[in-house]
Order: C-alpha cells, then sequence, then structure tokens
C-alpha cells in the first residue's frame, strides 16, 4: 500500500466511523479501499454487531450512491451508476441472525470486470435491522435501525489532480460580525479524494492573524464541490488577503489560492 492510498484509508474510515458507532447496529470496517486490476476478485469480510440484548435479523443488500451538485447523498439501484462497484460485487449471504450483545461475520466477493475503466469506483452495503424497525424516533415516529458499509475500488492506472476553480467571500452573521469563505473544487482526476484544508487570513504586512478550517469531505472523481468555512475570530478594520490551503490526500503536495478582501468594521467585536 502505498503513501497516497494509505493516507486515503485512514481519512475515509475517520470521516465514517463515528456515525456509524452512533446507531445501536455496529458494523466494522465502515469503509474499504481496495486496489484491484481487471480480471481480479477480492473478497473482503465485514463484522456486524448486535449491542441489544435481543437477536437480531439483519438484511442486507447492496446499492449504487453518489453525491448531489449540494453535497447530499443519493441512491441508485445497482448498476445505475457507470462508476458501480456494487454492479461487482456478490453477497454471501442477505440475512444474518446476530445474537444478542454478539457479532458475526459476513463477506462479499468483488470482480473486476476485465474491460473496466481506471479510476475509482464505488458501491454501498446496507444493513437494516429488523427487529429494531419499530423503535421510537423523533416526536414518536417508527424508524428503521440501518447501517451501511461504503466500499472503493481504484483500478490502475490512477490519477491524483483538483484544483481550485474559484474563491469567493462575503459577510455574515449578526450585525455582520463574521466571515463566510466559500470555495470551488474540481476534483480532476480520476480517484476519490478526502479533501480538507485551511483559510489563513494575513493582514497587509503579510502576518497570519487569524485561521478557518474546513471540515474534510470526499469529492468523487470528475465532480465540483463547495467548501465553506466562517470566520468569526475578533479582527480589526483594514484590508486583508486570505490564503486558501486544501489538500486532497498528498501530505507532500497543497494546492493553493489567495482572494483578498477589506473590513470596513471591525470583524467578531475586534
Amino acid at each position: 500500500m502505498n503513501h497516497k492510498f494509505g493516507f486515503l484509508i485512514t481519512a475515509l474510515l475517520a470521516l465514517c466511523g463515528a456515525a456509524s458507532a452512533q446507531t445501536t447496529l455496529g458494523i466494522e470496517p465502515p469503509v474499504t479501499l481496495q486496489e484491484a486490476v481487471p480480471g481480479q476478485t477480492i473478497t473482503m469480510n465485514i463484522k456486524v454487531g448486535n449491542p441489544s440484548p435481543k437477536a437480531t435479523r439483519v438484511r442486507i443488500g447492496l446499492s449504487d450512491w453518489n453525491y448531489s451538485q449540494a453535497g447530499e447523498l443519493q441512491y441508485f439501484n445497482v448498476g445505475k451508476l457507470s462508476a458501480s462497484a456494487a454492479a461487482w460485487a456478490k453477497l454471501s449471504e442477505t440475512i444474518v441472525n446476530v445474537p444478542g450483545r454478539g457479532s458475526v461475520v459476513t463477506r462479499y466477493t468483488v470482480t473486476v470486470p476485465k474491460d473496466a475503466t481506471a479510476g475509482s469506483h464505488w458501491g454501498m452495503i446496507f444493513f437494516t435491522a429488523e427487529g429494531q424497525d419499530t423503535a421510537a424516533g423523533a416526536f414518536g415516529a417508527a424508524m428503521t435501525v440501518r447501517v451501511a458499509h461504503t466500499f472503493y475500488v481504484n483500478v490502475p492506472v490512477t490519477k491524483t489532480s483538483g484544483k481550485i476553480t474559484g474563491i469567493f467571500g462575503k459577510l455574515t452573521g449578526v450585525d455582520n460580525a463574521s466571515y463566510l469563505f466559500a470555495i470551488s473544487y474540481i476534483n480532476s482526476g480520476n480517484t476519490a479524494q478526502v479533501l480538507g484544508g485551511r483559510v489563513e487570513i494575513r493582514d497587509s504586512s503579510g502576518k497570519t492573524v487569524a485561521v478557518a478550517v474546513f471540515v474534510q469531505q470526499v469529492v468523487l472523481p470528475g465532480t465540483t464541490r463547495i467548501l465553506q468555512t466562517t470566520l468569526a475570530d475578533p479582527i480589526p478594520a483594514g484590508d486583508y488577503t486570505a490564503l486558501v490551503v486544501l489538500n486532497y490526500g498528498d501530505k507532500n503536495k497543497d494546492i493553493a489560492g489567495e482572494y483578498s478582501f477589506t473590513l470596513k468594521k471591525p470583524l467578531g467585536g475586534g
């Protein structure tokens, strides 16, 4: 596993693991990233845990997924998307019975077609706890306990690249007490990326007076995402430069851009 590959899987686990751990049905791992050549078959195990004292019947199913332009998850039938890895997957079983306060291991295989295109392909496996479908949710509404395992398959030859296509800013908040930065970024490579970064605010002398951080997010190949962060640190009125620094998984390579703005009044009570 190369450095970039290891960094990406670590970041994906950090993004997905916390969400899965908050449910009453657990899976491990919540996400996998594999590299496979056309014609190769890979097998992956998933541990399904049940913290409840009552045995639970769990349904397992495959799905395609993608992000909307607003960054929201969208789900599709298997094989609907050209980048589908779910269409390559086969489940060992579609129903498992998990004992109370116990766990079971299920598995799935992914066979990469011989004519598979290079780059990232992805899919999702849903685990739905039948015995907990009637748990009371907010306002007494019924809810289904469901968690998802996301899997990525990278097919060589892979290319990782991206660029900032726009930087925007505006005063916001009560009495314009904060400043919103929005960054337009395109993943111009053919692999999924975990994108993060920061905005360094520098005064006219070049001194950094404040820093705002972007929340990490997955950016799929060929797509554009908007990253936003809000600065509310006390800053005096004056002219400033916002240095945007983004990283898509290579610790040795950043993408940078600049945006100049003027504060006619102090920001954040500064």
